[in-house]
């Protein structure tokens, strides 16, 4: 058991170090080639629904990708599993990650997520969608502007299939808006609400209880 454990977290420490940047608690703002790269891909995807035989890209409402530009580009950030299971705190052991999400805008509507990642050296949009997503996003940044002073990460635990968005001011945490990923992980019931934070042991032990549960799957399976 100790040894499978082991291998566990080696592997977790492994894969995460080699998706993740340079460790930091204050969020970018993305450099000009993720930028570059976010817009060809706006292209690059409009130009792939024209196509024949393409099916409709699943916009909100009637907005189109013809008029489509990208808005608010934010870094994503995460933590080894193994390490979040046994941290006292959230915070602290976030990094980022090569990746970057920016919410795409068609007639001031937010309609999808493009996602750049740094694909051996080279910043490339490789998704694009994520409709409900995208909006809650925009959400969050209307109801906590950076002109006021908030700051804002983006925070993906991939074992726990969980989204959070992280609020600060003036370095200091006010809490963590939970996407829709997280509240199906978490079984939260009502509608979105970007102003309904939750604290970090709130975000913490669910998660920790998640990564355990999945982690011990992955050991009956093997």
């Amino acid at each position: 058991m100790k040894k499978r454990w082991k291998r566990l977290l080696s592997f977790s420490v492994f894969v995460f170090l080699v998706f993740s940047g340079v460790s930091g608690l204050i969020a970018e703002e993305p450099p000009m080639e993720v930028v570059q790269a976010a817009r060809q891909g706006i292209c690059d995807f409009v130009n792939a629904e024209r196509s024949p035989g393409s099916s409709p890209f699943p916009l909100a409402g009637k907005a189109s990708l013809d008029n489509a530009v990208i808005g608010h580009g934010f870094r994503v950030y995460s933590a080894p599993p193994m390490t979040l299971v046994n941290s006292p705190g959230l915070r602290t052991i976030i990094a980022p990650l090569d990746v970057w999400r920016f919410v795409t805008t068609a007639d001031g509507n937010p309609v999808a997520l493009v996602t750049v990642a740094r694909i051996e050296g080279v910043w490339r949009a490789v998704s694009m969608g994520g409709a409900r997503l995208a909006a809650e996003v925009h959400q969050a940044m209307e109801q906590w502007p950076a002109q006021k002073g908030y700051s804002h990460r983006f925070v993906r635990i991939f074992q726990a299939r969980a989204d959070f968005i992280e609020i600060t001011a003036n370095g200091k945490l006010i809490g963590y808006i939970p996407l829709t990923a997280s509240r199906l992980a978490f079984g939260l019931e009502g509608p979105f609400d970007a102003g309904a934070l939750l604290q970090e042991s709130e975000v913490l032990t669910p998660l920790q209880g998640l990564i355990k549960e999945r982690m011990l799957g992955l050991e009956k399976k093997n």
